[in-house]
């Protein structure tokens, strides 16, 4: 789950990518431990910049 116990910052990594200038899709492993719709709503949030 993306949370604080992550070891990686999503949110600044996607906006690094978009800084660099890329349009493309970036894709990131998703398995869910909690309800999946709820998990990939979070996931679309953080990664969105």
């Amino acid at each position: 789950e993306l949370d604080d116990t992550q070891e990686l910052n999503y949110h600044a990594i996607a906006r690094a990518i978009a800084d660099t200038g890329f349009t493309g899709f970036v894709a990131h492993e998703f398995v869910p431990t909690r309800d999946p719709l709820t998990s990939l709503k979070q996931g679309v949030e953080v990664c969105s910049v």
